[in-house]
């Protein structure tokens, strides 16, 4: 008649209390504990926590404890791919989360928009995989030719003949 939910931070204890109140202390149904996980799960997806799930639900019959191990999905590490020039701090730094922290969708996406916009890379893609139980996120990217060479020439009657060149490297010693 108990219930006990493992892994749960995100949510509020009141958040918690509303949704599973159908079957705290009272016989368990299968159907109204389907409901309420559905319902805890809609509660995170709808918050951006596109990676968290329910990991295990058991009953300890001697007990009467329903156990609900929840996965919040925590970034275990991050991964860099395609980066020949660019340093990895370079590419770390546009994202708005780090390895430990919560994965929400919201912030992938600005992590997308900011790597995209400092226009060092063709693409960029982010993808995520489990590796023995923990979340890596995978960010592959296609570098931009960042380099440039001009050579241009002015003829004109008051200087006669002149000569330019413009060398630019726009992601020197990978800095960006």
């Amino acid at each position: 008649k108990d219930l006990v939910l493992i892994g749960v931070s995100l949510i509020s204890s009141e958040g918690i209390d509303e949704i599973f109140s159908e079957i705290k202390n009272k016989p368990y149904s299968a159907i109204k504990i389907s409901e309420a996980i559905t319902k805890l799960m809609t509660l995170y997806r709808k918050d951006g926590y596109s990676l968290a799930e329910i990991q295990e639900i058991s009953f300890d019959e001697e007990n009467n404890v329903l156990k609900i191990f929840v996965d919040e999905g925590i970034i275990s590490k991050i991964l860099v791919d395609g980066n020949d020039k660019t340093n990895i701090e370079v590419i770390l730094r546009e994202l708005p989360f780090s390895e430990g922290n919560f994965f929400r969708i919201v912030d992938v996406e600005d992590g997308l928009k900011n790597l995209r916009s400092t226009g060092l890379f063709e693409s960029v893609d982010i993808s995520v995989y489990d590796e023995n139980g923990q979340n890596v996120l995978l960010i592959k990217v296609d570098e931009r030719q960042t380099g440039l060479l001009r050579v241009g020439y002015r003829l004109d009657n008051e200087y006669k003949f002149q000569l330019g060149l413009d060398i630019r490297e726009e992601n020197l010693f990978g800095t960006g």
